[in-house]
């Protein structure tokens, strides 16, 4: 037999139920919307949560009353971001949730799908002009090893063109000297400190423009071939330097989206540089080379 106690302990315990539930009759969710390369506020970006939609304000700010469901699904598409499309728990009256967002790659590409080089072969070409060449010659460059390989020819400190072999492994350098002997540097030389500047500057520029809002950029609705290669080429701008540069991307096929050439072509500062890319490997190992006494 159920005692009046119990009987009493049960309708407590419902009614406590009852208003513990109806305490949040209305949830709210805010937060801010981010890019997420730069980390940077978007504004302008529609976020649809269930049936209800609102838009991000200057500083990427939204807010917005969901009632009293504790899980909703958010869909947040932009052209120039991945769509976001999953479920969110709010379980409190005031929730935050902020969103970072990937960009959207300008070939279509999804960022999973998506893998940049880290060892490539390519051809360089650097100087003052295309008519004003300090170096021209191949590189190989493993950047997880840090190791570098360099063939090719420079000017010289009399201004004479020479040829020139260098290898760079982590902090050490060797580099041969006027008669083709092989020298050692506890540090890198000065050929391999310019080129390892100038491809890594010209590759974060080529691979991650369309992500960086430090940038601008433009596509060329005229196709080219580059070794054989159909390429897309993108304008661009440097928005603080309005420095320009030439990014040629594959088009097609299993190489879709890898870069095939950059050109930076610096007037001002005479500045100048072309690079484009072999292979996205190394086959002969970067290794130290012997030394005769």
């Amino acid at each position: 037999m159920v005692s009046m106690k119990n009987i009493l302990k049960f309708a407590t315990l419902c009614f406590l139920f009852m208003v513990l539930s109806g305490c949040v009759k209305n949830r709210m969710m805010q937060g801010y919307v981010y890019e997420s390369y730069n980390r940077s506020p978007v504004a302008g970006v529609l976020i649809q949560v269930n049936e209800q939609t609102i838009t991000t304000d200057k500083d990427g700010f939204y807010q917005i009353q969901v009632g009293q469901e504790n899980k909703v699904k958010v869909v947040i598409q932009d052209k120039r971001f991945e769509e976001f499309n999953d479920w969110v728990i709010i379980p409190e009256a005031k929730n935050y949730r902020d969103f970072i967002l990937d960009a959207a790659h300008p070939l279509g590409i999804k960022k999973e799908n998506f893998v940049i080089p880290t060892a490539y072969s390519y051809q360089l070409r650097m100087g003052k002009s295309e008519t004003s060449l300090q170096f021209i010659g191949s590189v190989d460059s493993v950047t997880m090893d840090e190791a570098m390989r360099i063939v090719g020819k420079q000017y010289d400190t009399n201004n004479q063109l020479v040829s020139v072999k260098s290898i760079k492994l982590g902090l050490s350098g060797f580099e041969t000297d006027s008669l083709g002997f092989w020298n050692m540097f506890e540090v890198p030389t000065d050929l391999q400190l310019k080129v390892s500047a100038k491809e890594s500057y010209l590759l974060k520029v080529a691979y991650n423009f369309y992500k960086d809002t430090a940038y601008t950029y433009e596509i060329s609705k005229i196709s080219v071939t580059i070794s054989d290669a159909i390429c897309i080429q993108f304008i661009v701008t440097e928005k603080a330097s309005g420095k320009v540069i030439e990014v040629f991307m594959v088009q097609n096929g299993p190489e879709k989206g890898l870069v095939k050439q950059i050109l930076q072509n610096d007037t001002d500062k005479k500045d100048y540089a072309m690079i484009t890319f072999k292979a996205y490997n190394v086959e002969e190992p970067i290794v130290p080379p012997e030394i005769t006494e």
